[in-house]
């Protein structure tokens, strides 16, 4: 099944929810379970046979940190959703997740419906609410937070920004889904993260609007850089054979746009 053409009103119902007023479902084609809320956009999808897979591209290209980083990591989710995330780090022993989803509702379903490890805590609170009480410092951040295809009000708040990076390590990094509403909204996006983060990149996509911001105060790989640890990686997945889990960069990659860093200023 081409994913790319996948309708998010296909296949058979599994469960609906109502949460805060809107439709959520839960849908079912061959091995495939995502949910929406009752529009055409895929909020999270996963391979009931291999549910560790990694399936959406913007959720892929937010995994780039894997390949030049490889320490013990302190991870921050920021928008739980269908727990991609947690089943993709479940049981990597280098890895301590931390994962915030603000409905009750949406971490219930992803227990039943989209393999919540059962070890795994989530905080159930917003992402501004986190970011403002945490003392904690974090290697990576992860932010995919959305009302329907809006983003939350707090992408567009300078102070989201600030707390985001109070709560990140030295040598850390961030990557944020956003969805602007146009040109004006992300340079206004961008001109707010540049008062915290020397280094920024975006990220764009063919078959999506959103764009993905990736955020430091230490300078990003370069895409030569990047483009040889993934070869790398990629000769490594076909020598050891098929490895559902892996990812291959490089579209992502080629797809990066680099500000100028304000380290070089």
């Amino acid at each position: 099944m081409d994913l790319l053409t996948l309708h998010a009103e296909q296949g058979h119902v599994v469960q609906r929810y109502c949460l805060d007023n809107e439709k959520l479902e839960i849908r079912e084609l061959e091995h495939y379970r995502w949910f929406n809320f009752g529009d055409n956009t895929i909020q999270a999808i996963m391979n009931t046979q291999s549910s560790t897979q990694v399936l959406m591209p913007i959720c892929q290209s937010m995994l780039l940190f894997t390949l030049w980083k490889s320490n013990a990591l302190k991870i921050l989710n920021l928008g739980m959703g269908g727990a991609t995330f947690e089943r993709f780090f479940n049981n990597q022993a280098n890895v301590e997740l931390t994962s915030i989803e603000q409905s009750a509702q949406v971490i219930t379903m992803a227990k039943i419906y989209f393999s919540l490890p059962e070890q795994q805590y989530v905080h159930c609170q917003s992402a501004e609410q986190f970011l403002q009480q945490s003392t904690q410092q974090f290697d990576v951040v992860l932010c995919d937070i959305f009302t329907q295809k809006k983003n939350i009000a707090c992408i567009n708040q300078t102070s989201f920004y600030k707390d985001i990076a109070r709560n990140l390590a030295a040598n850390g990094i961030v990557f944020i889904n956003i969805n602007p509403e146009n040109e004006q909204n992300l340079l206004v996006i961008l001109t707010m993260v540049r008062q915290y983060f020397t280094d920024v990149v975006i990220i764009e996509f063919k078959n999506y609007k959103n764009v993905v911001l990736v955020l430091s105060t230490i300078p990003i790989p370069s895409k030569q850089t990047l483009q040889a640890h993934n070869k790398h990686q990629n000769e490594l997945n076909t020598a050891q054979g098929t490895n559902t889990n892996h990812i291959d960069f490089t579209d992502y990659i080629s797809a990066m746009h680099y500000l100028p860093s304000k380290n070089k200023q």
